[in-house]
């Protein structure tokens, strides 16, 4: 039995014309030692064979569709167990995912006021004409300006009020980030930011990684708004 199967261990190719004189010699060598194999068990002359939930081909080791569709018509998770079965199964299948990887490569800042983020807090009560607060935020430092706006504001006076509060304190930034509010996609302001040299990264209005430090800027507006209440209800 030894002597046999060392003898069929060796055969080997890529020639379907080679296949077959190996596959005359395994069957000469099975009957000289009269052993049997179980025809059901037996695959001649395929390019794939499915073997323990898996598809084996020149290409390598795929998972088999079947299996796979198991899991698209998974049942709905109503038990602690039946969640720990699951996660168990997807640990497994994560081993033939392609490794993630990000979509953009994060933005690593080093230096103050090179790029920044800019949001609107609209609909607040009107005073000495103004009911719109832009925030304009660092996105290195988290350091903010709180700029009021009239309403309504058009891209030139954004800009105008952008030059004033901002550039001239920090210099012009190397980029922006901004939602994708009308003001910021018309022509005027591509025009400006172009002269600029400055480039206008767009992000969804539900971003999460985009928006933070826009985010940041509202909340500490909203906290040094609440205090300056307290303050004046104090006196």
């Amino acid at each position: 039995m030894k002597r046999a199967i060392q003898k069929m261990d060796c055969y080997g190719t890529l020639l379907m014309a080679d296949h077959l004189q190996h596959l005359r010699v395994v069957i000469s060598v099975l009957r000289q030692h009269r052993l049997f194999v179980k025809r059901s068990k037996c695959a001649f002359g395929v390019d794939s064979v499915s073997y323990l939930g898996h598809i084996i081909s020149e290409a390598g080791v795929a998972m088999d569709p079947a299996k796979v569709q198991a899991i698209h018509d998974w049942p709905q998770l109503r038990s602690a167990r039946a969640v720990r079965g699951f996660l168990g199964l997807a640990g497994y299948y994560r081993k033939f995912l392609h490794p993630a990887g990000l979509l953009l490569p994060l933005l690593i800042l080093t230096a103050v006021w090179t790029d920044v983020g800019l949001d609107f807090v609209e609909a607040l009560p009107r005073v000495r004409g103004k009911s719109v607060i832009l925030t304009v935020v660092d996105r290195f430092s988290k350091y903010c300006h709180f700029i009021p706006l009239a309403h309504p504001y058009t891209a030139e006076s954004v800009a105008q009020a952008f030059f004033a509060d901002i550039v001239r304190l920090h210099g012009v930034p190397q980029s922006m980030v901004s939602d994708r509010d009308p003001i910021f996609t018309s022509t005027f302001w591509r025009e400006l930011m172009h002269l600029m040299g400055t480039r206008l990264h767009m992000t969804s209005a539900f971003h999460p990684h985009k928006k933070k430090g826009k985010v940041h800027g509202i909340d500490v507006w909203d906290e040094a708004h609440k205090k300056k209440d307290a303050r004046s209800g104090l006196s």
